[in-house]
């Protein structure tokens, strides 16, 4: 069942915005689903937003729980306005993950529009590998990384046999709850593999672009998001970053010093 149908109100926690205090409990109509689920949008005011959590990823993004079963979600509130249902789920993100259900995927659980501010909401996950990462004070035991590596390649081979590329792997995209779960989340990015290119040049963080999008290539593939896992792999190791440059051409040479020079 819809989160946002079996409880009238989803309040956003901390100093993140309130969702809806009244127009939540009215106006939902039911979407496309999402695997077995129905998504249900809200087109209904009542609401009210204020800015008071961290812009990330193309969004606002707040943590939230439901009243009625204390469930702790995600929300994004994207950052430009959507005056549609239908310019909502042509959104790249929307489409790619109502395609994409994964043990290793983050799951899209609603789609909220509300004064013509859309909402993801997805299920909660504590932390990200980069935070994961960051507050280590001994390296992880290799049995910790086999386990994290696993899941991480478990949910981009998914990906890749469903047809898209993620074009944004990185340790702040990668979403934990600790490191005994992993799950590939931020979607913003992602395009069809069958899509024709030429393709955006500037894709991923730089730290983990692989050659050919540092090179400027317009064709690519799923390739580039396994250069990027291979660069977590080894950070995972070392704790820390395999090709930090500070420009591209700095992370070309950087590339190089390690590999050798690109044939």
């Amino acid at each position: 069942m819809s989160l946002l149908k079996r409880c009238p109100v989803v309040q956003w926690a901390g100093t993140s915005p309130d969702l809806s205090a009244e127009g939540a409990a009215a106006g939902l109509e039911p979407g496309p689903a999402v695997g077995d689920e129905p998504l249900y949008h809200h087109e209904t005011g009542g609401g009210t937003a204020h800015l008071g959590a961290a812009w990330a990823g193309g969004g606002l993004w707040g943590c939230g729980k439901s009243k009625e079963s204390g469930e702790l979600v995600a929300i994004k509130r994207m950052k430009r306005k959507f005056y549609s249902w239908d310019e909502c789920m042509n959104l790249r993100e929307v489409k790619s993950l109502k395609k994409l259900s994964h043990a290793n995927v983050v799951k899209l659980k609603e789609v909220v529009r509300e004064k013509d501010h859309l909402y993801l909401v997805f299920e909660y996950m504590k932390e990200n590998l980069y935070q994961l990462m960051k507050d280590r004070q001994r390296l992880f035991p290799e049995s910790v990384i086999r386990n994290m590596m696993f899941q991480i390649l478990h949910g981009l081979s998914f990906i890749h046999k469903h047809g898209y590329c993620h074009r944004d792997i990185k340790p702040e995209n990668l979403l934990c709850m600790g490191p005994e779960q992993v799950k590939i989340a931020d979607f913003g990015l992602a395009r069809e593999i069958r899509s024709q290119p030429p393709y955006t040049e500037y894709v991923s963080t730089r730290w983990y672009r692989a050659p050919e999008v540092l090179l400027r290539s317009p064709s690519y593939s799923s390739p580039i998001d396994i250069w990027a896992v291979g660069c977590i792999m080894a950070e995972l190791y070392t704790l820390t970053p395999l090709f930090p440059g500070n420009s591209e051409v700095d992370e070309i040479f950087k590339i190089c010093q390690v590999l050798g020079i690109m044939a």
